[in-house]
């Protein structure tokens, strides 16, 4: 064949490609980057601080009174039952609000009164606290502690390291993959057998 004879032939169209399987994986992509979302936002939630009406109270450790079991530099983390309901042998934290005194305290129970307030006292003391703790000042029932990491304590329950954590994740499970690029590029291409002009 001759090229005048080729140049003559019609242009022959290659049918298109099925695009349904590039179309599922970019919805499937799309779901799973929303499913990620919404368990960052469920995480977020879960540890929200409790001063700000969450269920979490991350707390440092000072002193000695609840030694062996708790020592000055472990961080507890508590978890608010919002039933109110606690029972002996608990270590909580709350926060005492007695004339002068004032300030977080981190006991175990060791009775409950009729009145529904509790009696605490740390492992390491030989009487128990002088006060009853109502279920209002209780900040919730120690479910974590890790030893030793109080030095971290003060960045960790910043609100700004919180939000750049989330923002971060975030980011990175919305930012487009190169893959993603490379498939829409594609879609934008010019289809095989099709001429320019």
């Amino acid at each position: 064949m001759s090229n005048n004879e080729l140049e003559s032939q019609p242009d022959q169209v290659e049918p298109e490609p099925d695009d349904q399987p590039g179309l599922f994986r970019r919805v499937l992509r799309k779901l799973l980057n929303a499913f990620w979302v919404l368990v960052i936002v469920a995480a977020i939630l879960f540890a929200w601080p409790s001063t700000w009406g969450g269920p979490v109270t991350i707390t440092k450790v000072q002193g000695h009174s609840m030694e062996p079991t708790l020592y000055t530099g472990d961080v507890a983390i508590a978890l608010r039952h919002y039933s109110g309901n606690y029972d002996v042998g608990n270590i909580i934290v709350y926060r005492v609000q007695q004339g002068d005194i004032e300030g977080m305290v981190i006991h175990r129970i060791t009775e409950r009164l009729e009145n529904g307030n509790y009696i605490t006292q740390g492992d390491n003391k030989k009487s128990p606290d002088p006060w009853e703790i109502p279920p209002d000042w209780i900040f919730g029932k120690v479910a974590i502690t890790i030893p030793g990491v109080a030095g971290w304590l003060t960045l960790i329950k910043s609100p700004i390291f919180i939000a750049m954590i989330a923002g971060a994740i975030v980011i990175w499970v919305l930012w487009p993959r190169r893959s993603e690029l490379e498939e829409e590029s594609e879609d934008e291409s010019i289809p095989a057998g099709r001429s320019l002009t």
